[in-house]
């Protein structure tokens, strides 16, 4: 299966059928479920069934086509994952967020797309484009410590890269686009400006060492 599209209310669905032993809060905080939870699954499940997703045979019993099943498991069974988030400030709002679940059978990539998540296999080498991308490669500045106070206005993006491992806590870095240049502090107050070489260094690793 080369990709797959879903809704939150879906993949909540799915990840019922499947007996899920996690789903991030990031995709739970997207559905929108009534207080009839039981209800609200029974049509959803119906949903999923007319659509071929979900397969009821003659006893009522449910299974979900295999392609899925092994795309969605590590979003459901894995303890491994990373995100990428990229926040744009303004009237120009153009934000994406990329969720990449690790597991043995490979990296399953998740993004927003038109309030859906398209869904796909990746290799380590997609994940290096999608950072190498953030930045135009015209951008120039050195990795420096600096002294600036932000004017609101001139703030264009966020970019925020995180990586979780179950039980072994998380990394997070966060960088501000501001006046063209690209900004990162540190456990101390201090402020740097970043280079590109060194952007992309940093969130590659967030992105990718899960473990």
């Amino acid at each position: 299966m080369e990709k797959l599209v879903l809704t939150a209310n879906q993949i909540y669905t799915i990840a019922y059928i499947m007996k899920a032993h996690s789903i991030d809060a990031f995709y739970i905080n997207r559905v929108d479920r009534p207080a009839n939870d039981q209800l609200w699954l029974s049509e959803n499940t119906k949903q999923l069934v007319s659509q071929g997703m979900l397969v009821e045979d003659f006893s009522g019993e449910l299974s979900i086509d295999s392609d899925i099943e092994n795309l969605l498991k590590p979003l459901f069974f894995s303890e491994k994952e990373s995100s990428l988030e990229i926040i744009t400030v303004g009237d120009n709002e153009n934000n994406l967020t990329y969720r990449f679940h690790y597991s043995d059978t490979g990296i399953v990539m998740t993004k927003t797309v038109d309030g859906k998540f398209e869904m796909a296999y990746v290799a380590s080498d997609d994940i290096n484009h999608i950072v190498e991308s953030i930045l135009p490669s015209s951008y120039e500045a050195e990795s420096t410590e600096v002294s600036i106070d932000f004017i609101k206005e001139k703030v264009s993006r966020f970019i925020i890269a995180k990586n979780i491992n179950m039980g072994d806590g998380n990394q997070t870095s966060v960088f501000v686009e501001y006046d063209g240049l690209v900004y990162e502090g540190d456990t101390d107050n201090r402020l740097f400006t970043v280079s590109r070489k060194d952007f992309i260094k940093k969130i590659t690793l967030i992105l990718s060492e899960v473990g």
